[in-house]
Parts: C-alpha cells; structure tokens; sequence
C-alpha cells in the first residue's frame, strides 16, 4: 500500500479548507466564517489552486456538540482507505 505526501507528483488545482468537523470545535468554524464575511478572501484564492471552505457538520455546530449522530473519526476503515486510496491513484 503506497502512503499520500505533503508532496503530490501533480500540481493542486483545488484544495477544500473544511472546519466543523466535530461540532464542538469552533476555531475554524469561526475562520472560515470570517472570510466569507471579509467577502474578499486571497488566502482562498492562488496563482496555482483554488480553494472552496466547508462547513462540514452544521447542525452539530450549531448545537455545539461533538457529533449528532455518527462520531467521524469512527467513519473510517482501513479497508475504506484502501478503496478511495485505490480509486484515486493514476495508472
């Protein structure tokens, strides 16, 4: 099984800044939150990539607890990694 780099071997053409994952932790909700404010945002937007912000779990943040009905960090097989890391791979 190959592992992904901070290096990938092709150039991003688009990256997804997401915050909310867990519903408890507003840090980025709060960031992202004020760049959609500013409406200008260059931090999102580079010569080379795009960037898209999402807010991942919205009703849990807004209920400002953890997770709602699944704990994401329990959503993830090694077997699932496996398939999208498979998918995702050129050649």
């Amino acid at each position: 099984m190959e592992c992904s780099t901070a290096f990938p071997s092709r150039p991003l053409s688009r990256v997804v800044v997401t915050s909310g994952t867990h519903g408890d932790e507003l840090g980025g909700v709060c960031l992202v939150r004020e760049w959609l404010r500013q409406g200008n945002t260059p931090f999102l937007h580079w010569r080379s990539f795009r960037a898209q912000t999402l807010l991942a779990n919205p009703r849990a943040t807004k209920q400002n607890r953890r997770y709602l009905e699944t704990d994401l960090n329990r959503c993830f097989t090694a077997e699932r990694d496996i398939e999208v890391h498979s998918v995702n791979t050129p050649g």
